[in-house]
């Protein structure tokens, strides 16, 4: 016997393998699908609570500034200078500039990247701190003025003057002197490099920023977007795209696909819009599959590694059986192994065992009936005459009683060159017709050797004359109601012999009305068969079982002085047996 290519052993790690890695593959997706909304979850938390904190801080420094045109709305020095519509001397307007000056400078003291502010009223009163831009020219302030009447403070950007300069931050707010006072205005320049270093600080992804003014329609600032202006600058147009998108959608720019965060201050009104490449989020999550591959390569190597112990623990005994029943052949019926497992193994083993078993007892029974076919069919060939001879002289008895005119010899040599060749036949199986034809001719016989009539009687269904039965098998059981049972005795005996079919089987009793076997006589005769005692009857049971089966045979009934009747079965057959072919 050869093996399979994949053994118990082999698919049994392939199943337990298989089923675990779909396991660890299923929770690891299951992970990874989790991880990935928890990654962009918390992106975009990270984002708002930076973009918070930006806008925190830069609220609250220009609320700062705001607070410092109160001040100076609400300043005890200065009021009394602003509200001065002219000079009575030059001294007298040198000495409120020096103290505005002061004042001024004092005020930008706490103001970190203030440049300059700058004061002037409609009666052309004006005063600086001395910083940068100091003084504006009159386009601009009548720009500061006209902006800043529209609302209570004004937020502007004046752009860069070139590229080694910063946008500036314009913060106008007209301060309010009291009624009847003239009007007056407040200019604070701030340095842009500092708010924007605040939003610059507080970001932890590589992300763009943009801050847009909605109402004037004009982008405040940018930084940072060159890795998201690989197709070109981006353009107000898009920025103004950009700015009507709700917070935390996911946009392109170009090929580039972007988070937006976006969040508007209270103070200036302006939009901050953080653009957070979304790489850097899947590049999060790429990592993770990655830390995932490899701790599925070390669970599935691991999983191998247990199901292959698992499947020498458990498997060991299935192999050691498969190689002694491998082992087991014509010759050899042997199982040179033995288990004691106290598992599945161990009742397969026992029942492979007990198989073994049986199949040498049939090997023996089965040798013992060839045997005893051989010794039947020797007995049979010892107890043969030349067939020629016999058949020569009784021809001739025959030709001499028909010139004699003995009419009876001829019948009787008729029946027994019958009889002859019958006996002398090679055939196993005969018809129920050639049997019951072969009986007649012994009849005959015996009534000559009697010189008295028998009378027999033979009932048989008509569909089984043609069926077959083992030649001879009638005719001793005949013979010794001839010989036993008394039949020629009386003047009425008898002797019937019905056939007939029952299911699947065929019935032959054979009964005569001598002598009669009471039923104990009847059990010890079946007894005595068992044992082999009895030439006739033993021979016919013999050779029921070896050819037909062990569930087939004889049985006797009877009733002391009345009958006997010896039954066969045998199975109904249309064709004859093997030996015959």
């Amino acid at each position: 016997m050869k093996k399979k290519f994949f053994s118990m052993k082999h698919k049994f790690v392939i199943m337990v393998a298989s089923l675990l890695l779909c396991f660890v593959l299923a929770t690891t997706v299951i992970w990874g699908v989790a991880f990935t909304r928890e990654i962009s979850e918390r992106g975009v938390e990270y984002a708002r609570e930076m973009t918070e904190s930006a806008n925190k801080n830069v609220e609250g420094y220009l609320k700062k500034l705001r607070l410092i045109a109160y001040i100076l709305q609400n300043n005890s020095l200065a009021k009394p200078i602003l509200n001065k519509t002219s000079y009575s001397n030059d001294s007298e307007r040198l000495t409120d500039m020096k103290n505005m000056q002061l004042l001024l400078k004092a005020v930008m003291t706490g103001a970190e990247y203030m440049q300059n502010i700058y004061v002037f009223t409609e009666n052309g009163m004006e005063f600086s701190a001395g910083g940068s831009l100091s003084t504006p020219d009159e386009q601009e302030l009548e720009r500061y003025k006209r902006l800043a009447g529209e609302q209570d403070v004004l937020f502007s950007v004046q752009p860069a003057r070139d590229k080694y300069d910063y946008p500036k931050m314009m913060l106008t707010k007209q301060l309010d002197l009291g009624r009847g006072k003239p009007l007056c205005w407040v200019v604070m320049s701030i340095n842009c490099r500092g708010i924007y270093g605040i939003y610059n600080e507080m970001q932890r992804y590589d992300a763009g920023v943009i801050i847009w003014d909605r109402q004037a329609g004009q982008e405040i600032y940018r930084n940072n977007l060159e890795g998201l202006e690989r197709g070109g600058p981006v353009t107000e147009e898009e920025v103004a795209v950009l700015a009507e998108k709700e917070d935390g959608t996911v946009s392109r720019i170009g090929k580039n696909k972007v988070l937006l965060m976006s969040m508007q201050s209270e103070v200036t009104g302006w939009q901050s819009i953080i653009l957070i490449p979304y790489k850097q989020i899947s590049g999060q999550h790429g990592k993770m599959l990655s830390m995932n591959a490899v701790v599925l390569l070390l669970l599935s190597l691991t999983a191998l590694l247990l199901c292959r112990i698992l499947a020498e623990r458990f498997l060991r005994n299935i192999e050691l059986l498969t190689d002694a029943v491998e082992g087991i052949g014509k010759d050899n019926l042997q199982l040179n192994v033995v288990i004691t497992s106290g598992d599945e193994a161990e009742v397969l083993y026992h029942r492979f065992e007990d198989m073994v078993d049986r199949i040498k007892e049939q090997i023996i029974d089965i040798r013992m009936h060839e045997k005893e076919k051989r010794v039947l069919a020797l007995r049979a060939l010892q107890a043969q005459i030349n067939p020629h001879f016999l058949y020569n002289s009784l021809n001739t008895i025959k030709w001499m009683g028909q010139m004699q005119g003995a009419e009876a010899v001829v019948d009787a040599v008729d029946a027994l060159s019958s009889i002859m060749q019958v006996n002398m036949s090679k055939k196993t199986y005969m018809t129920f017709q050639e049997e019951l034809d072969y009986l007649n001719k012994y009849i005959c016989m015996k009534e000559f050797q009697k010189a008295a009539r028998i009378k027999f009687v033979c009932k048989i269904e008509e569909e089984l004359r043609q069926c077959y039965i083992l030649k001879m098998l009638i005719q001793p059981i005949v013979e010794n109601s001839l010989k036993h049972g008394g039949v020629m005795e009386d003047k009425d005996g008898y002797i019937s012999i019905s056939i007939y079919a029952d299911g699947g089987d065929v019935v032959i009793d054979v009964e005569d009305n001598g002598r009669g076997l009471s039923e104990e006589e009847s059990r010890d005769i079946l007894a005595r068969l068992q044992k082999g005692d009895g030439i006739g009857l033993f021979n016919i049971q013999k050779r029921i079982q070896l050819y037909y089966g062990e569930e087939y045979g004889v049985s006797i009934t009877g009733e002391k002085g009345i009958f006997t009747c010896v039954s066969l079965r045998i199975p109904k057959r249309t064709q004859a047996g093997e030996e015959d072919d």
